[in-house]
């Protein structure tokens, strides 16, 4: 006969969440990345560069890459190895465009303007399970309905990103909830199902 395993829950402000999670917010836990000072774009001879149509959706690895002289690149997101991207700007967002930097020539590499970036912190935080996260439909629709901007032209603002609360668990990740497509079933009524109305999964802490 096969065992059940009975996984114990409590309630916080976000909902309800595995009784050994804890809620936090995605600042506390991962890192947004941004640009060193030392590191001039415009002085390497190729750099690689991301365009919007060149993400993917779902989370996927992101393993294609134009390569640019330095020189030709005026603006964008610098991001760097591992890093998550998120599509920040509507209809994107909402389609779950958004994807993991895997094997990027050099190491770095700049992308369109309407992504935000993000990475783990060594020993605290699983950028997969952070990207599963964000792939759930009733998270992106409750960070939706905060996007600022003009209709068709909405956005996702970083700050919102930064103080959104999120459920997280103790490193390591189990397989069965952090680091596989299962995460989003690891938590019953956060932000992935809270009752209709309540202001589950708020940006919380300044």
């Amino acid at each position: 006969m096969a065992k059940t395993i009975t996984k114990e829950f409590k309630q916080t402000e976000i909902g309800e969440i595995p009784a050994d999670w804890e809620v936090a917010t995605i600042r506390d836990k991962y890192i947004f990345t941004g640009k060193p000072n030392d590191r001039k774009i415009s002085e390497h001879k190729n750099v690689s560069f991301l365009p919007m149509d060149m993400m993917p959706f779902n989370g996927r690895d992101i393993i294609e890459y134009l390569r640019k002289p330095g020189s030709k690149i005026s603006s964008g997101t610098y991001f760097e190895e591992g890093d998550l991207l998120v599509s920040k700007i509507t209809p994107c967002f909402e389609n779950g465009k958004q994807g993991l930097v895997v094997s990027v020539p050099g190491g770095f590499g700049v992308a369109t303007t309407e992504v935000i970036p993000l990475k783990a912190i060594p020993d605290v935080s699983d950028i997969k399970f952070l990207s599963f996260y964000l792939l759930d439909p009733n998270v992106r629709q409750l960070l939706a309905g905060k996007m600022q901007g003009a209709t068709g032209r909405q956005r996702l603002d970083k700050s919102l990103l930064e103080l959104w609360d999120i459920p997280f668990p103790a490193l390591p990740v189990p397989r069965s909830t952090g680091t596989g497509k299962n995460c989003r079933g690891a938590f019953k009524d956060s932000e992935s199902g809270g009752e209709p109305g309540k202001d589950s999964g708020r940006p919380a802490r300044a």
